[in-house]
Parts: C-alpha cells; structure tokens; sequence
C-alpha cells in the first residue's frame, strides 16, 4: 500500500477514533508496518515473505489479517506516519526512537518498543586514501548516511566524534554529512566522479563495500559503544498496544518466530530477503554476513542504554529511564536485555 494513500486515510481513522471517546473498540482487522530496505530489519522481511502475521492471527482467532507492509525513509517519516495513525508499527534506529519515546512519555502518543531488530556493527566506510581517522575528514569530503542529524548514524559520528575533539566538538563533521538511502550512498561511494567519499553503512552495505579495491574502514559502531549494541528496533504506540492486546500478542509471535528462523535456517532467511528486496546479491555472501561474530538477531534490545546515557547526556533527550524495560512493551520484561 502507498504510504500517501494510507496517510489520507488515517485522517479519517483518527477522527473517527476521536469520536468514539469512551467507547470500546474492536480490535483492527489490519495492520500497517513502515519498514526501511536493509539487512537490518531481516526479522520483517522474513515475517512478510513467511507471512508470519497472517499466520499467527489465524492461530489466535483473530480471523483473515489485512498486513500491509510499505517502504519508508528515515525515522521522521516512521515517526510521523506512526504518530498520525497511518502507520502501526515502525522500524527506526535507536536515536529516532528514543527522541519520539521522550517526547511523547506521559502523553496520548507515547510509544513502546517491541523488539530488537539485532545487534549487529554499522561501519564508516571511505575511498578517500587520505582518510584513516576521523581527524582526516576535510571539507571536499562528503558522508553519506540515512538522514542528517536523526539517524543512528548521525549519532554515532557524534558520539565518535565528542569521543576523539571532546563534547564540545561533537557536531564537528555534521556539516559534511548527505541524506541518502543505503542503495544510492554505496552506489555514490563507489563511483569514483561522486561527491560523496565515504558511508556510515548498516549490514550488508559495509560488508559488501569493503569487498571493493580502495575502499576502508575509518571506525566501527562497536568502537564507539564498546561491543555489540541494538541499532534498530520495532515500536508501536501505546494506544496501539491497548487497543489491540490480541493483534500485538500475534505480532510478537510472529517476530518471534522470524527471529528463530534467522538463527537456525540462515541460508533460508537471506533467500527470504533477497526474494523480498530484489536484489541480486550473491546468497553465500549474505550467508558470511549472517555468520559474522559480531552479528546476532535477538528480540530483547542489547547495550541500548549506552545510547541513551549519550542522548540524555547531550540534551537530546529530557528523560532517562531506569531500564531498558520502562520502553518496551510488558510482553519483553522477562527477557534478558540491557
């Protein structure tokens, strides 16, 4: 479903929920989830390929789900569409969450995580030679990331950077930072008449960059976080989740399950992947990436609190909470997570 179409139709559901105040609401026959074109968000593709969603809502009673599954980019569309009601469900790095999650606690759009989207390392990639250390940058290079300023790597070149010039410098290199999709920025990286020289890229874009002549690391987001760490998750609101206990159980089951299936039939999820996306990668060199040690789909989120200690820290966020738990659903809070 186009996310214009279903932005025009969720003025009509918002008021429609406005005007049955104070009475009780079937639970939705329909789900809409905003998802990015990643390696990063496996579990939703495999969940969409699989159509865990529908199977699950079938084993629940819920009867014949509706899933729409569309495309959005960056973490103010996911947020936007979520907060309006056109979207359900939202897949964003940590930061775009944690900024919504503290903005809209204690109010009718607070949100609440339902999952880790994995652990796994986001790379500073570059082709300028020049280029070793973040001290190297100069103003003729350009680096492309998701979306300027609100994208996990937005904040990890920030939280790098605070690290190595001291806090006051830590928007430093913003200036020379470009919005652009994972696709388009590897595709600019490794043409050589572009203006961008290097990307701060999620899985598989840096994998597959550094199997190219010239092009090298500069830092790795577990460098700057001090081991694995959560780089994206799952949310919805918490009016969402009230209003629809039975519709959020099944989609945990099935984010469940899509993250079991990664773990134990690899080989499966990335075919899953690449049916999904159309890409034309090799399968064994999604298949490497998926074995990589520093890489693990889990549901509960892993090292997120360094993240919101830099946020909070940095004024990026007004609250800090106690524990991962106090932003995620219930459901998560026997888990083991940090």
């Amino acid at each position: 479903m186009k996310l214009g179409n279903v932005l025009g139709a969720a003025a009509v559901s918002v008021i429609a929920a406005f005007a049955t105040t104070g009475q009780a609401l079937a639970e939705k026959s329909e789900i809409t989830i905003g998802r990015s074109h990643s390696f990063g968000v496996l579990q939703f593709l495999v969940m969409e390929h699989q159509k865990l969603l529908e199977k699950h809502a079938t084993a629940a009673g819920i009867g014949d789900l509706s899933v729409n599954w569309t495309v959005v980019a960056g973490a103010n569309m996911m947020n936007d569409g979520l907060i309006s009601g056109a979207i359900d469900v939202v897949t964003a790095g940590v930061p775009g969450f944690l900024t919504l999650w503290s903005k809209a606690r204690g109010t009718g759009n607070a949100v609440l995580g339902l999952g880790a989207m994995g652990s796994y390392p986001i790379y500073l990639n570059t082709r300028n030679p020049n280029v070793r250390t973040l001290a190297d940058f100069t103003e003729t290079d350009r680096i492309a990331l998701p979306a300027v300023k609100v994208s996990i790597q937005a904040m990890l070149l920030q939280m790098a950077a605070a690290a190595e010039f001291g806090q006051e410098n830590a928007n430093r290199l913003d200036h020379l930072t470009v919005s652009l999709s994972h696709p388009d920025a590897m595709a600019a990286l490794l043409s050589p008449g572009s203006e961008i020289t290097s990307h701060f890229a999620t899985i598989p874009f840096n994998f597959l960059e550094l199997e190219k002549p010239g092009i090298t690391r500069v830092i790795s987001s577990y460098d700057i976080l001090g081991g694995p760490a959560t780089m994206s998750l799952a949310y919805t609101t918490a009016r969402f989740r009230e209003a629809n206990p039975k519709l959020t159980a099944v989609f945990l089951e099935a984010f469940r399950e899509a993250t079991r299936i990664i773990n134990e039939r690899p080989l499966d999820a990335v075919r899953m992947y690449l049916d999904v996306t159309g890409e034309k990668t090799d399968p064994q060199e999604l298949l490497k990436m998926l074995d990589h040690p520093e890489i693990a789909y889990t549901v509960p989120p892993e090292n997120m609190m360094k993240l919101v200690d830099y946020m909070f820290k940095s004024g990026q966020i007004t609250h800090h909470p106690a524990s991962w738990k106090e932003m995620f659903v219930p459901e998560l809070h026997g888990e083991s997570g940090s």
